[in-house]
């Protein structure tokens, strides 16, 4: 048997109008169809280390500014650590990911006595990358921001400048100083 494509048409447009038309349908929009349009964007995170602050081993062992036996006398007392030369400078060390920046702040109350009684002092910081540079240690006033080593980490050495008045009340004077870095 021999079909004519008007066979064929009268056979699909009589016996199959509804199918027929639901695949063209289909057909046609399958080839106008389109890729919607699209973009990359790459998500990454870098994870560092937190920051870390330790007292390292100074002359006392334990990294603290100790101004040690102050005498009383009829006139006003100076006592001055420098950070930059003394061995008993404070030394803390601070940890952080290397050649990140870090915000140095810190604040240092009066120095007082289990009675209250109070001596004003000045707190003065000095900050290197490298431990071996103390006595070129730069000035780290609080607020500053520094650079940590490409080992992650930084020095601060601590020093003071107290003056003890004539007629001070004697006793064992401390202050706790407060050290904070962040990124």
């Amino acid at each position: 048997m021999i079909w004519r494509l008007e066979n064929i048409s009268g056979i699909i447009s009589g016996r199959f109008p509804f199918w027929f038309s639901l695949l063209l349908l289909m057909a046609t929009g399958l080839a106008n169809a389109q890729t919607p349009p699209s973009a990359r964007v790459d998500a990454t995170a870098l994870i560092i280390p937190r920051v870390s602050i330790a007292a390292s081993a100074g002359s006392d062992g334990k990294g603290n500014l100790d101004f040690g036996l102050v005498v009383l006398a009829k006139k006003p007392i100076t006592e001055t650590i420098n950070p930059n030369t003394d061995a008993h400078a404070g030394l803390l060390t601070v940890g952080g990911a290397p050649l990140m920046a870090l915000s140095i702040s810190y604040t240092a109350p009066d120095l007082s006595d289990t009675s209250g009684h109070t001596i004003p002092w000045t707190l003065q910081v000095v900050g290197d990358t490298l431990s071996s540079n103390q006595g070129t240690a730069a000035s780290a006033t609080t607020g500053s921001h520094v650079t940590v080593s490409s080992t992650g980490n930084y020095y601060l050495w601590l020093g003071e400048s107290v003056t003890v008045a004539a007629g001070t009340n004697d006793g064992d004077y401390k202050s706790i100083i407060n050290l904070t870095a962040s990124y």
